[in-house]
């Protein structure tokens, strides 16, 4: 049997105004990712690797002060038991021995990769879940920061490799509510290996088009409109009752052929099925949706830009119409085979539930 050592990979990665409560800094959030210990920090001073104390021993920590704050770093290791011995952290150079040159460097690319996965559900879910939507773009990849480092557990000593990565930006919506110990331990658990629901996702991808400079109002409004498209989509295939679902799916596949514009869905379709229209509700709101789906047809078929007025305006109806959705005591956003969530700032995902037997309200012409 070859002689085994145990070593803690350490990464390091650049969250853009990352905003959590002060209680979660220099604390060690331990889990187990796929059968392999994982733990995650986010420190005070993203320049320490100090595993004695910053990361294993949290009574000697200071204690906190009440609040929040912003941060940039967020700290990963992954546990691993590598095989062919224990080298010497003390050699300066690990082209002494091949062996550990690959093993090393196999084992840290494979750690990244889970590491990686655990950073971006939580930036994913802080994303759509905490209206951080600031921090990142849909399956933007978070990059690493400094130097990364390898420690040799049964030594106590860190091994002579190391990496490098840029810097960053700064950026916070005023909006944005911070990670928890809670909503962190939720991530490591389970949300790194699921993605947020489609619609979620891309209205936080137009707010974060529409509020990180430079503004790309173009790409705002089209996100915008989809994300709204969607949604409300969700929502009336949601409410149908079970007799009604073809007659649901036929106008909300064949848009052209009942005459129903995108922002009728929130008027006549949704006043056939669960009684209640975003027109009679609030009706300002209404119009500035169907402004929405207008400029999201300007930028579409007539390649113009959106001003920032018009621009801002769109995005901040898709958010509203998302509140409005929410607001039904029959939203659900799951649809087909994605569990999602009924609120726009819910985290958990839930199965879809059984259809109401209900008698419906929705008959053939009706959306026309």
């Amino acid at each position: 049997m070859p002689a085994m050592a145990r070593a803690r990979f350490y990464y390091r990665f650049g969250v853009p105004d990352l905003f959590v409560d002060n209680a979660l800094i220099d604390r060690v959030l331990d889990g187990e990712v796929e059968g392999t210990p994982v733990a995650i920090r986010i420190p005070a001073d993203p320049s320490v690797f100090d595993p004695d104390t910053s990361w294993r021993a949290p009574a000697i920590r200071p204690p906190h002060q009440p609040g929040e704050r912003t941060v940039g770093t967020i700290q990963v290791s992954v546990d691993s038991v590598l095989p062919l011995g224990v080298h010497d952290p003390s050699v300066v150079s690990l082209s002494v021995d091949y062996r550990w040159t690959i093993a090393l460097s196999d084992a840290f690319a494979t750690n990244l990769e889970l590491a990686r996965r655990v950073v971006s559900g939580l930036v994913e879910w802080s994303r759509v879940a905490l209206d951080q939507f600031a921090l990142a773009l849909t399956d933007d990849q978070p990059a690493l920061v400094d130097v990364q480092r390898v420690f040799d557990l049964d030594a106590g000593e860190f091994y002579p490799l190391g990496m490098l990565a840029p810097g960053w930006a700064s950026f916070r919506p005023s909006g944005a509510r911070p990670v928890t110990e809670e909503f962190l331990y939720e991530v490591l658990a389970t949300r790194y290996k699921e993605s947020p629901p489609t619609a979620l996702a891309l209205l936080a991808d137009a707010r974060h088009l529409a509020t990180r400079p430079p503004q790309d109002w173009p790409r705002a409004v089209l996100a915008a409109a989809i994300a709204t498209e969607v949604r409300v989509k969700q929502a009336l295939r949601s409410a149908a009752a079970d007799d009604a679902v073809p007659v649901v799916d036929f106008l909300l596949d064949n848009p052209r052929d009942v005459s129903l514009a995108a922002a009728n869905l929130f008027d006549k379709a949704m006043q056939a099925v669960c009684g209640r229209s975003l027109r009679t509700d609030d009706r300002e709101l209404f119009k500035e949706v169907d402004l929405l789906f207008q400029l999201r047809n300007e930028v579409a078929h007539h390649g113009r830009r959106p001003t920032a007025d018009r621009g801002a305006r769109a995005v901040q109806a898709a958010g509203g119409a998302f509140a409005w959705l929410d607001s039904l005591p029959v939203a659900d956003t799951g649809t087909g085979s994605e569990a999602e969530t009924a609120s726009s700032g819910g985290l958990v995902a839930t199965e879809r539930p059984g259809r109401r037997s209900r008698q419906s309200r929705l008959q053939p012409g009706a959306g026309s």
